[in-house]
């Protein structure tokens, strides 16, 4: 349910596989395991790691300091290239920011050694010991933030008659059309989704949202359901249930509206305030 789970080897480009293991500090072979996650619809990154005390040539109980010292080392290199693989808008990953220049590598260094390390203990044998490490999207989101101010979306010259709402809701499950080409496709979740509406005029891109809120929550929320209870906090109890028509983008992370419903969220100063907050959730698969 909007969760990715990666298995290294398989799931990512060869050179950002190969990235992880020549960087990886020097262990015995077989004495770590991992499993890293992103879970969109929770706004984290994951990483659940075990390194074998046996194997790491570890001795208990004067050694516990320094198992744990050594697995920690671990976590910024284990969650590199799952980080560089994300997906920052509708054509690039994270990796490719930095090779263009848009994020600096030193940046991204901070964020994976700022993980925050939730449980850590040791298996009832002695044998092992067991680690989980989050860190928050919105934090990685942060370091694209480079304006002060929120530009405004170009206002329509079409009137769709309109009201004020707590927040926007865009169902957008299943396969949609893809805009250009004779083709359907899922909508895939990444840090800076853009919204259009049918004339291609942006709704949504990031810098039209105030920086504050980008940094404290993203753009956009991503969730399965249209329970509300999970969501209440971001669009309020009364909000605007909009269902996107088209996908766009060679990665299909954007969203195209109808007019009518575009007009609905641009025609109104207080929806558009909405829009600026980030009060937005995406309904995918």
């Amino acid at each position: 349910m909007m969760k990715v789970h990666f298995r290294l080897s398989a799931c990512l480009p060869a050179f950002l596989y190969l990235m992880a293991v020549q960087l990886l500090p020097a262990l015995a072979e077989g004495s770590l395991s991992y499993n890293t996650e992103i879970d969109w619809q929770k706004g984290i990154i994951r990483v659940e790691a075990g390194l074998d005390i046996i194997k790491a040539d570890i001795r208990l109980p004067s050694g516990r300091k320094e198992a744990e010292m050594l697995l920690d080392k671990q976590i910024p290199y284990i969650a590199r290239p799952v980080v560089h693989n994300i997906l920052v808008d509708s054509y690039r990953t994270v990796h490719d920011t930095i090779m263009d220049g848009s994020l600096d590598s030193s940046e991204l260094e901070l964020f994976l050694e700022s993980g925050k390390k939730l449980k850590s203990s040791f298996s009832r044998d002695l044998s092992s010991l067991n680690s989980t490490y989050e860190w928050r999207i919105a934090e990685l989101v942060s370091l694209y933030v480079k304006h002060s101010v929120a530009i405004e979306p170009v206002i329509p010259d079409y009137h769709v008659p309109s009201r004020a709402y707590s927040g926007i809701i865009i169902y957008a499950k299943g396969k949609l059309p893809v805009r250009g080409e004779h083709r359907e496709a899922g909508l895939e979740a990444c840090l800076f989704p853009k919204i259009f509406d049918s004339s291609m005029n942006v709704i949504v891109e990031r810098n039209t949202i105030n920086p504050a809120a980008l940094k404290s929550w993203g753009p956009v929320a991503y969730n399965s359901g249209l329970d509300m209870a999970g969501i209440t906090d971001r669009v309020g109890n009364d909000p605007l249930r909009i269902i996107a028509h088209e996908l766009f983008g060679s990665r299909r992370s954007g969203l195209v509206l109808s007019n009518e419903d575009a007009g609905k969220l641009l025609g109104s100063e207080a929806n558009r305030e909405l829009l600026r907050l980030g009060r937005i959730v995406l309904i995918i698969d």
